[in-house]
């Protein structure tokens, strides 16, 4: 299981893919802010996490929102 903390919906939704291809279950919160709110929630549950993925700061790439976006 691996929860996937990233800010543009765009980079989001293709690491989730790529990472389900792998095999991997993905849990994906809108925002870092709602990741971190699950994080701190998990750390009372019996949950195993096998990675956290933290995208990078927020920076726009105007062409790659228009393709994928």
């Amino acid at each position: 299981s691996v929860l996937l903390a990233e800010g543009s919906p765009t980079r989001r939704r293709a690491l989730a893919a790529m990472l389900g291809q792998r095999g991997y279950s993905v849990t994906a919160p809108p925002s870092r802010g709602e990741a971190m709110v699950f994080l701190r929630a998990a750390r009372g549950r019996a949950m195993t996490l096998d990675a956290v993925v933290v995208g990078w700061p927020d920076f726009t790439d105007t062409l790659s929102e228009d393709l994928f976006g």
